[in-house]
């Protein structure tokens, strides 16, 4: 099996959902890193934060991966639950 590269979204998926709490960021470089479409999230929207876009990652248990895109890096979390899953959580 390859080793997931740090620069790849699978790696950074698995380290911001399994490896960090609810709502804690990381900052990635746009130049390091393919665009999230390409790598299977969804355009979504969320709380404006100056960010040029949205995208997600939706887990079956509702939870995902949650990346804000700005001019030169993309910002990535985690929430409980998708707000297209559960608007209330």
């Amino acid at each position: 099996m390859k080793k997931p590269e740090i620069n790849s979204w699978y790696f950074i998926v698995y380290y911001v959902r399994y490896m960090l709490k609810p709502h804690t960021s990381i900052t990635i470089s746009k130049t390091s890193i393919e665009h999230p479409l390409q790598a299977g999230f969804k355009k979504t929207i969320g709380e404006p934060a100056g960010q040029i876009a949205d995208y997600e990652y939706i887990f079956s248990d509702g939870s995902r991966v949650h990346v804000r895109e700005y001019k030169d890096i993309y910002e990535v979390h985690w929430d409980v639950k998708s707000p297209t899953v559960d608007l209330i959580a």
